[in-house]
């Protein structure tokens, strides 16, 4: 059987060997053959968060092969600050566009842009056209909606100004929408462009059932241990959750309650700074960054995981975050401020507590110490078996090839017409 090709430009796209991490794109790359699609991932040289550089001096391009896929990648600007970063994006688009990148690859029939931020999406466009591909346009953040909730920037600043224009060039030249967030498509139909959507929720790979959890006993008879897995950064609102352990509802719990964060990211130092200032820094322990096996392991050694939201119109459309099902995986309670529907849990298999609020995080924490280890390990196994059913990469590769055909098969006249709703495509 012929196979059709589809690149994937992801600056951020993450690898299980190179970052001790896989990502979303990794594991479509790996079985989209077993749906009649060979992938190619394109993505830059420095990893996110820490933005380290993984390129030796004047290497600007490295084209592998992995046996299933293809990877291109093309080299970044080191950074830590906002303005290096910056300078990131706007090199690996040059080089993306510059004549010769692209050598080697096999002609795509799609290409699809993921924008952890527009620029990436936009380059994906330009090279879809090039190569006379379908362009899918994937927008993981909603910009610049996401740029102007976590800075101090306006709506009309230029610098948004021109991120607007820049989605809206890319929404134009879109032929489908496909994305982790839910109401996407809605969001791009209420500013007036309708196009077929598809919602592929982001998940987990799949696992052996000798990945259990003890479900009789608690994992520490002395203290009660409570863990933060994922990056450190303002959208994940952890300085609530440094608070709540400090509160008088969890300081008071006869149990002694203790937080592990595992990670980091651009708003570590001011956590770990907030972390030392306040009550509770006795009970509260950085470990860093650690490989994903590595992490899962910490979070099976905890008692309960514990993740936030900020308190965002913006999560109307849809949550993404991958924490979440890593914590569905791993197998223990969840205390969850939420700031709307999320995709694998809900009130009966987590403790949901409004979002980015330390109060109602310190009555989830001690509600989940006092329930005891028989309904903290059945919330457990009810996450685990609904990750488990919907939300594993096979399922979700295979809900990701079929938006690349109907991308295919779309005909430029039915770009006008009004595609399914979010609510018809979720599975």
């Amino acid at each position: 059987m012929t196979r059709r090709v589809v690149w994937i430009l992801n600056h951020y796209v993450a690898e299980a060997a190179r970052d001790g991490r896989t990502s979303r794109h990794e594991q479509f790359a790996r079985t989209l053959g077993q749906h009649g699609w060979h992938c190619v991932l394109i993505g830059a040289s420095t990893v996110h968060p820490s933005g380290g550089q993984t390129f030796p001096r004047l290497r600007f391009r490295e084209h592998r092969r992995e046996g299933t896929h293809e990877v291109l990648r093309l080299r970044g600007v080191r950074y830590r600050g906002p303005i290096r970063r910056v300078l990131d994006m706007l090199l690996v688009t040059l080089i993306a566009l510059a004549p010769g990148t692209t050598r080697g690859l096999p002609q795509p029939d799609v290409v699809v842009g993921s924008s952890f931020h527009p620029l990436a999406a936009w380059a994906a466009a330009r090279l879809a056209r090039r190569r006379g591909a379908r362009f899918v346009f994937e927008p993981r953040d909603l910009w610049p909606e996401t740029l102007v909730a976590f800075t101090d920037l306006s709506q009309r600043s230029l610098v948004v100004r021109a991120l607007r224009a820049i989605e809206a060039d890319v929404v134009r030249r879109a032929d489908a929408l496909v994305s982790p967030l839910a109401r996407a498509g809605d969001y791009y139909a209420a500013r007036g462009r309708h196009l077929p959507f598809s919602w592929v929720s982001n998940g987990t790979e799949p696992w052996d059932e000798a990945e259990p959890w003890d479900e009789a006993e608690p994992v520490h008879r002395e203290q009660f241990v409570v863990t933060y897995l994922g990056s450190v950064g303002r959208a994940n609102a952890l300085d609530a959750v440094v608070d709540a352990l400090a509160h008088p509802t969890v300081a008071t719990l006869p149990t002694r309650v203790v937080l592990r964060i595992v990670g980091d990211g651009p708003a570590v130092e001011g956590l770990r700074r907030r972390a030392a200032d306040g009550p509770a820094s006795e009970r509260i322990e950085f470990l860093g960054r650690r490989s994903q096996p590595a992490a899962r392991a910490i979070g099976r050694s905890s008692d309960c995981l514990i993740a936030n939201m900020a308190d965002l119109p913006l999560y109307q459309w849809g949550v993404s975050f991958n924490k979440l099902f890593e914590y569905a995986r791993i197998g223990r309670p969840v205390v969850l401020g939420a700031a709307g529907p999320v995709p694998v849990f809900d009130d009966g298999n987590a403790v949901l507590t409004t979002a980015d609020d330390a109060t109602a995080l310190a009555a989830g924490i001690a509600r989940t110490v006092e329930m005891g280890p028989t309904r903290r390990a059945t919330l457990a196994r009810l996450a685990s078996e609904r990750a488990r059913e919907a939300f594993t990469y096979p399922a979700l590769t295979a809900r990701f090839a079929a938006a690349l055909d109907r991308a295919c098969s779309v005909r430029p006249d039915a770009l006008l017409s009004h595609p399914p709703t979010s609510k018809e495509n979720a599975p």
